[in-house]
């Protein structure tokens, strides 16, 4: 199954005087990069969050920011020493730009509070991490969403590439025997006194015709398309589809150089523009 790295979820909740708004969003990285912001009240549980987010998200650079404000007095009590230590350092800065300021902000600031009970804390953090998992599973839907409008594109674009590729296939054989014939022909202008001039000819023709044989790049291109399918099924197979794809590229553009027929080129050129389209896809795939 394939799930996009953007995602996004938001929810909110109350809790204890405090309102409270949990933002998870994502965008496509090579490896994973999570980036967590915590109000003050829950600094302590960050690296929990840190591992919950860690087990559902394999790949992503990854934003979550948690805010708290206070919507009323209720279990707060004022954070006497966060207010004394704000107040001088604004008094400095008043100092050295010379004028007043107005102290009103320090008080919006939720360090400016402090909880009036120890249970407090335990309770926020389990109402918390509920709510956590809320949004997860909501991110969780949004990238399964995603994911999906990926893969219709992918294997919109695989069908395409077997139809070309099963055209290369039947168009092989007759690739094959008017290149022969026209060795041949090149073969039957030596005279029988020129015997010798033309065994050797007809060898190096002979090897130049086994150098232009595409079968084996049409068998394993066919091979690691197969494995494309089977491996779409996975969980978080991003990575492993981007290096089949590069092995699809190899060996298109292999059949391309060898092939000396302006048709099967062409395919090869049209199935070579569908393999980069789908690598533009797997941009975004966990």
């Amino acid at each position: 199954m394939l799930r996009s790295m953007t995602g996004f979820a938001y929810e909110k909740f109350e809790y204890g005087g405090c309102a409270f708004s949990l933002e998870l969003k994502s965008y496509n990285n090579k490896g994973k990069d999570l980036n967590t912001r915590l109000p003050e009240s829950l600094a302590r549980i960050e690296p929990e969050v840190r591992e919950i987010l860690g087990e559902r998200i394999m790949r992503g650079k990854v934003y979550f920011n948690a805010r708290e404000e206070r919507i009323s007095g209720s279990g707060f009590a004022l954070n006497e020493e966060f207010l004394v230590l704000a107040a001088e350092q604004l008094a400095a800065v008043e100092k050295k730009i010379k004028r007043k300021l107005d102290p009103s902000f320090l008080v919006l600031r939720s360090e400016a509070f402090k909880s009036e009970s120890s249970d407090r804390d335990e309770k926020l953090e389990l109402e918390f991490k509920k709510h956590l998992q809320s949004v997860l599973d909501e991110y969780g839907k949004f990238r399964d969403r995603e994911g999906k409008k990926h893969e219709k594109e992918i294997r919109k674009g695989l069908s395409i590439m077997e139809a070309k590729i099963g055209e290369i296939r039947k168009k092989a054989p007759e690739f094959k025997e008017k290149l022969r014939q026209k060795f041949e022909e090149r073969c039957h202008t030596f005279s029988s006194a020129d015997q010798g001039a033309r065994e050797r000819l007809y060898q190096e023709l002979t090897l130049i015709m086994d150098r232009q044989d595409f079968n084996e790049e049409i068998v394993r291109f066919d091979a690691h398309l197969q494995f494309f399918l089977k491996s779409l099924a996975e969980d978080s197979p991003g990575k492993k589809l981007t290096f089949i794809t590069q092995e699809l590229l190899r060996e298109i553009n292999t059949l391309g150089v060898k092939c000396g027929d302006f048709q099967v080129s062409s395919l090869a050129v049209e199935i070579k523009d569908e393999v980069e389209k789908i690598k533009e896809q797997l941009l975004n795939i966990e």
